[in-house]
């Protein structure tokens, strides 16, 4: 791994709904996401907010916050889709309606933003005409025009409404989903859309029987968790060089000493690699976290046999999560 300063990586976040009044904002201090300060929840087309945002943004929202000194971020964006394979659907694309933005309104870059999405795909039933489903789904793209200002990019929804599903193979499609998004979109943030709810489709991680008291646990809740629970807020995201020819994700992260890798093996056989830092000496147990039919986060610790080096075992249909630190 290669210590190449990329996205700083907050995952799983809570963001609590609050009123809009000056008051409670400075109360609170929280990262607001309100419906009058996410000037707009997926919008229809892109001019008409396009003007709505500059309206409500950069002519009063942002002035105000930084007026009276309010921390809270503004949310903009958030399109059902990421982005598109098709031009004729830029009107529901984030990164279309994110990089208009930015495109007419330079101001907006001066205030505390945050470059928003969804990661829906549409369904071919609402389509005029018959589309290959294929050009209906999300395309995964980095937001450059946020990136160069420095705007830190959010996913506020994802999940789907394909029927329920809580098995690995489901948990493994969302884990590369995630490491995408991490590695190729550099987002900072995943939020998934329903946390616990009553429900015979993919929306929820955790489904919870009619009743309100019993419930199943997901493996994507399980593999959400292996990104979630080891990655630290505000790690930075650095670069892996791994052996072609492997049938595995993997993503590194680093805070201060520590750093964290996510790998998947969505193959069915035993993978045996080695991780070797570049630029710093490793110290100590490397401690991993498996998740995959039969386990969620067991945790194992690895001895160091040797001083440059850890021998890794990654089992089949798995995400393996590996904490452990540097000699500074």
């Amino acid at each position: 791994m290669v210590g190449s300063k990329q996205n700083v990586i907050q995952i799983l976040l809570i963001i609590l709904p609050l009123s809009t009044t000056l008051t409670n904002l400075k109360a609170l201090h929280l990262m607001l996401y309100h419906h009058p300060t996410s000037p707009v929840m997926q919008p229809l087309g892109t001019l008409p907010y396009g003007q709505q945002t500059k309206w409500e943004n950069s002519s009063y929202l942002g002035p105000t916050f930084r007026k009276e000194n309010i921390p809270a971020k503004i949310i903009f964006g958030e399109n059902p889709l990421w982005a598109v394979y098709m031009p004729q659907l830029k009107m529901v694309s984030s990164k279309d309606f994110t990089d208009t933005i930015l495109q007419n309104y330079p101001e907006a870059k001066d205030f505390n933003l945050i470059a928003a999405g969804h990661g829906y795909s549409l369904s071919p039933d609402i389509m005029p005409i018959k589309v290959d489903k294929e050009y209906l789904k999300t395309a995964i793209l980095p937001f450059e025009m946020a990136e160069k200002a420095d705007i830190p990019v959010w996913i506020t929804e994802i999940s789907d409404v394909n029927p329920l599903d809580i098995s690995i193979h489901d948990g493994l499609k969302w884990a590369v989903t995630f490491h995408n998004y991490l590695t190729k979109a550099n987002v900072n943030a995943i939020i998934w859309w329903g946390g616990a709810m009553p429900t015979s489709n993919n929306e929820s991680l955790i489904i919870l029987d009619k009743n309100r008291k019993d419930f199943l646990l997901s493996k994507r809740y399980d593999i959400f968790g292996n990104f979630s629970r080891y990655i630290p807020e505000e790690s930075t995201r650095i670069q892996v060089t791994q052996s072609s020819g492997i049938p595995l994700l993997i993503s590194a992260y680093k805070k201060d000493n520590e750093y964290t890798l996510v790998t998947i093996n969505s193959s069915k056989q035993t993978i045996q690699t080695s991780l070797r830092l570049d630029g710093a000496n490793i110290n100590g147990l490397l401690k991993q976290y498996i998740t995959n039919e039969d386990n969620s986060w067991t945790e194992m610790a690895i001895v160091q046999e040797n001083k440059e080096y850890y021998n890794l075992t990654i089992p089949p249909y798995s995400v393996v999560t590996f904490v452990g630190k540097v000699r500074l």
